[in-house]
């Protein structure tokens, strides 16, 4: 899915018609997995410390910063199923306006099913992703894009 100049709510509403497509949650599931798997790691240069999420059993990257007017976020996880969930929002998020990354639904991860396979410490971990992705927007947009900046990880 290549989600380059389209706006965020019309990328979710595609993604929402692919995985409703797949009637099995699991295997929804399994299409976000196979999907990430695809994906190559992050940068060894962005697996910094300020970039864990913090109480996340296991290792899970999320690296925002501002661009020319626009949100970038990349991210990455030791566990195929949070990099799924992590990876997916980042290419939602990635290169748009944080106008419309603070207004976008992402209810639909609840409403398809999809966070119910995770464990409780995941699901926290991917609506912590979720929220980190409106907070970082939110300061882009009330024009503190410096301090955003420094503050990338999972909080």
């Amino acid at each position: 899915m290549n989600f380059s100049g389209v706006a965020v709510a019309d990328r979710i509403a595609e993604l929402v018609g692919r995985l409703e497509s797949i009637p099995d949650p699991q295997a929804r599931l399994g299409w976000m997995v196979e999907r990430a798997k695809g994906r190559p790691p992050l940068p060894v240069a962005s697996r910094l410390e300020e970039h864990l999420g913090p109480g996340c059993r296991v290792r899970t990257w999320w690296v925002a910063s501002w661009d020319h007017g626009t949100c970038r976020f990349a991210a990455d996880s030791d566990a195929v199923t949070l990099k799924a969930f992590a990876v997916l929002l980042a290419d939602l998020c990635d290169g748009a306006p944080p106008g419309e990354i603070v207004g976008a639904d992402f209810g639909f991860l609840g409403r398809l099913g999809l966070l119910r396979h995770l464990t409780d410490s995941r699901q926290a971990t991917a609506l912590r992703i979720v929220d980190s992705a409106k907070d970082f927007a939110g300061r882009c947009a009330a024009g503190q894009a410096a301090s955003a900046r420094l503050s990338t990880g999972l909080s």
